[in-house]
């Protein structure tokens, strides 16, 4: 009797081990359950710094990818692929962060420097190399999300902005299956509708409307709140643009982040006018009063998915 040949497990690159496990020092965190192929892949549940019954606006936490001395851009290849260069954990984390959310909010910048770009689960499994193929676990994903009773299959995506200039050729807008807002204050509304043309009907076509919060720039404290009373947003990813990032963070707004960090620098890859820094600290590490709750390695040892969290921590 002949054995059947053991079949590769196709999701071993993207496993993670817990390293650090500080969440007993959260008493008040908020734990979402993963289901069993996810939890066994993540080394565990998904754990929020506070729950969203506590605020009055959206949990709101930053997703981003930078190499080990905290570039998190290059100017010249935009975006997290040539940072993560393929990593598997970290497009796993991203999916993760996505089925989770209520919402995704980017910057308009983002859209100019990424315009391929969609805001969802099954991008990552249509668009990343790395997860070509892997459909159970695209399944998996978007299984849960029916599960965690979100409106929508794919999370409205919210593009900030003062100026009111945003890639409307992006094809995120091409896409009516997502809804989409732009939020700005009374003079970015305005330029939509003068200097860029963005009439009513226009923007009906792309499934996409305006959110106005302030007299002149946009009042971030108005629009959560106003995201969490009227849009049904209790889970916000940030996944986009360090300005708009850290805008929200000095005002308090921001949770936690989730930073994957890979093992490697691409510092001499690229000429040092392309590097784009996230953390604008010495040596770009973490501020003290930021805390780390949880740290996983993944199972080569290329990347670490960091859990921080940033309440009371006034600047990035």
């Amino acid at each position: 009797m002949h054995e059947a040949p053991m079949t590769e497990n196709p999701f071993k690159a993207m496993h993670c081990t817990i390293e650090t496990d500080n969440r007993a020092e959260f008493p008040g965190r908020y734990t979402i359950k993963l289901p069993p192929m996810l939890r066994e892949i993540y080394g565990g549940d998904l754990d929020f710094v506070v729950s969203p019954e506590k605020l009055d606006r959206p949990v709101t936490f930053l997703n981003f990818v930078t190499d080990t001395k905290g570039v998190f851009n290059r100017k010249d290849l935009p975006g997290g692929g040539p940072i993560s260069k393929g990593n598997e954990a970290d497009a796993f984390g991203m999916a993760l962060l996505r089925a989770v959310a209520d919402g995704v909010m980017v910057g308009a910048g983002t859209v100019n420097g990424e315009p391929d770009h969609k805001w969802h689960v099954d991008f990552i499994f249509d668009a990343f190399p790395q997860m070509k193929g892997k459909e159970a676990l695209r399944n998996e994903f978007k299984q849960w999300r029916k599960e965690l009773g979100k409106q929508y299959e794919h999370p409205p995506t919210f593009f900030m902005t003062n100026s009111g200039q945003v890639n409307f050729d992006a094809a995120v807008f091409k896409d009516t299956s997502i809804t989409k807002y732009i939020v700005t204050g009374a003079a970015g509304a305005l330029a939509l509708r003068t200097k860029f043309g963005m009439t009513t009907s226009a923007l009906d076509a792309l499934n996409t409307s305006i959110l106005v919060y302030g007299d002149e720039k946009l009042d971030e404290t108005a629009m959560m709140k106003d995201l969490r009373a009227n849009f049904g947003i209790d889970i916000l990813l940030h996944e986009g643009g360090r300005g708009v990032a850290d805008a929200l963070v000095q005002r308090g707004l921001i949770d936690q982040l989730f930073l994957t960090q890979m093992a490697a620098s691409i510092e001499n890859d690229t000429a040092p006018e392309n590097l784009q820094y996230l953390l604008s600290t010495p040596d770009h590490q973490l501020l003290p009063e930021a805390r780390v709750m949880t740290t996983r390695n993944d199972a080569a040892h290329t990347a670490k998915l960091i859990a921080v969290a940033l309440a009371g921590v006034p600047k990035l």
